[in-house]
């Protein structure tokens, strides 16, 4: 199950919270609550750990070096992730600056 804003109580997809650049902070398509994720922090981790390894097992296969294989197999290790622990993620309103 998605989880559901503290504020309005409609559920949240996780393609919402994708577009943001904030990987920690989103608001509410609803009613424009400014939510956070809270423990953010293992889930990019893990991504990046897990981009870093499929860069690393590509890069002798790849002409233009590392890097670029780096850098999309991180992004995509990054959105399947996030979109299958979507549904343990914990949202709280955030405070204001």
């Amino acid at each position: 199950m998605s989880p559901r804003c503290p504020h309005c109580q409609h559920t949240l997809s996780a393609w919402r919270a994708l577009l943001t650049w904030r990987y920690h902070t989103f608001s509410c398509p609803y009613c424009q609550q400014t939510l956070r994720i809270n423990r953010p922090k293992p889930l990019a981790r893990a991504g990046a750990t897990l981009g870093l390894l499929t860069g690393l097992l590509c890069a002798e296969q790849h002409p233009d070096g590392p890097w670029p294989a780096i850098a999309v197999g991180g992004l995509l290790c990054y959105v399947v992730l996030f979109t299958a622990l979507w549904h343990k993620v914990v949202l709280s309103p955030s405070e204001p600056v």
